[in-house]
């Protein structure tokens, strides 16, 4: 009895070591699973963050481009404004001239 007692012990401790042996198999193969995905997740991480680089500087450069068109049409803007101007008197001239002509004329 005592001896059947020690037995049935003995095979609960084994069972149960065969049970701890199987979670730290388990778990080891878990741990695996997830430091892989880890790592898959860090290289995506990486890809991202380098496109996320060339992104912004992507849009640097359109800013830049922005900025100087803005530049170049506000230097023709002013520049249609001066020459809308003398085209105003120059038209102002002619008519003065041609005034003076039928004057004369007259």
């Amino acid at each position: 009895t005592q001896s059947h007692k020690l037995v049935q012990i003995q095979q609960e401790n084994d069972n149960l070591t065969s049970d701890l042996n199987e979670l730290r198999v388990s778990f080891e193969r878990e741990r695996e699973r997830f430091r892989l995905r880890i790592d898959d997740l860090n290289k995506s991480l990486e890809r991202e963050s380098a496109d996320l680089k060339q992104l912004d500087l992507i849009s640097f450069q359109r800013k830049q481009e922005i900025s100087e068109i803005k530049q170049e049409r506000d230097l023709l803007q002013n520049k249609l404004e001066k020459e809308s101007k003398n085209s105003r008197n120059l038209e102002n001239e002619l008519e003065d001239i041609c005034l003076l002509y039928t004057s004369d004329a007259a």
